[in-house]
């Protein structure tokens, strides 16, 4: 019984550790006035590969390098916004 017990134990702690890490970043990027949503997806735009852990990480113990990157985000998405303009 007790193996049964410890893998749904590990899942419940890695679920609660990745919403804490969404949760710093989503903190952190608001912050900069940038949602956690677009913020990401900038990120992905710019196959920028940094994990949510990384990131959270970084927003806490690097609040420069984090800005860098929410600034990289806001130029991203204002230049896609320029292009959707052009488009229409």
């Amino acid at each position: 019984m007790t193996c049964a017990y410890f893998p749904n134990k590990k899942k419940k702690t890695q679920t609660n550790a990745t919403q804490l890490w969404i949760t710093r970043v989503n903190n952190a990027s608001r912050e900069h006035e940038v949602s956690y949503s677009r913020f990401m997806q900038a990120l992905a735009e710019q196959d920028i590969a940094l994990n949510r852990k990384v990131l959270s990480e970084l927003a806490m113990h690097e609040p420069q390098s984090f800005k860098a990157l929410v600034n990289l985000a806001k130029k991203h998405h204002a230049e896609s916004q320029k292009g959707l303009k052009l488009l229409l």
